[in-house]
């Protein structure tokens, strides 16, 4: 990760926490860009507190929450956290993309977890799409 990056992140949480402090709370896109900051920094318990927060203020995720979640857990190889992800996803109602099904499923399959893969694919097949 680029230097700059990683200071311009730091700012943004830094200035998150301050509007916590003074009773501001973050819309869903706010939210969304630090779900996906923490997930790239690899501060997974950060995740799950914003997720928290996040219902907690009435913003319940919605399908693009849900893709940052998938997407985010299988970029860092942890297909298990991706797939609660994506299970709370498809109970509530939200599609996942494609691509991030073919990926969560891909991975999946290479750790040998096959029935979650096929739950995935039939999922998917039922609302139309193909996974591989």
């Amino acid at each position: 990760m680029h230097l700059f990056t990683v200071i311009q992140s730091t700012e943004i949480f830094r200035r998150h926490y301050q509007m916590v402090e003074q009773g501001i709370h973050p819309d869903k896109m706010t939210y969304n860009s630090l779900i996906l900051g923490h997930l790239r920094e690899g501060k997974l318990s950060k995740v799950e507190d914003l997720v928290s927060d996040m219902k907690i203020n009435g913003l319940n995720p919605k399908a693009d929450t849900y893709n940052i979640l998938v997407k985010g857990f299988c970029e860092l190889n942890n297909f298990g956290e991706a797939y609660i992800w994506y299970r709370e996803m498809f109970e509530n109602g939200f599609l996942p993309s494609h691509s991030i099904c073919n990926e969560l499923a891909t991975g999946l399959k290479r750790e040998g977890r096959l029935k979650e893969a096929q739950i995935i694919s039939s999922e998917m097949s039922i609302k139309g799409m193909d996974v591989m």
